[in-house]
């Protein structure tokens, strides 16, 4: 029980700390969230992906779960620095995520994203507030592959 709140503290810390150095003047959000992000699941040797492509459509992995949704973003953050992320299940292959779960039936949901100042990682919260945060997204850099 204590590593369960161990790890539960570790998590919010990590999220509070990523999200608070966050300003939002001068972005180009749209843009920014392109690219591959990875969830590392703390206590568990498993991981989320999600590759935000520019014609609005993503991939999500985790385990054997493996989904193709449609998205959209708020091009401005609210007044609270958070970014509403819309997401809509195009194709589920019905497998099971890092927690031994399927996809739930729910085929449209919101989550609202707060980045860090780097733009290099973003806290995925259920709510606009940063204590209903669930996950921490790291973008993952990929080195140039020579020609």
């Amino acid at each position: 029980m204590k590593s369960k709140f161990f790890f539960a503290t570790l998590f919010i810390c990590s999220i509070s700390g990523y999200a608070s150095q966050h300003n939002p003047e001068n972005e180009d959000i749209e843009s920014n969230v392109l690219g591959v992000w990875e969830n590392k699941i703390p206590g568990i040797n498993c991981h989320e992906i999600r590759d935000f492509r520019k014609d609005g459509i993503a991939y999500a992995s985790a385990a054997n779960q493996f989904l193709k949704l449609k998205y959209s973003i708020s091009p401005t953050p609210t007044a609270s620095g958070f970014y509403k992320l819309n997401e809509s299940v195009l194709s589920d292959n019905r497998g099971h995520d890092c927690f031994d779960s399927p996809m739930s039936d729910i085929q449209d949901y919101s989550f609202y994203l707060k980045f860090s100042a780097s733009q290099n990682a973003f806290a995925v919260c259920l709510e606009e507030n940063i204590d209903t945060c669930v996950s921490l997204y790291v973008k993952k850099l990929h080195k140039k592959q020579p020609e």
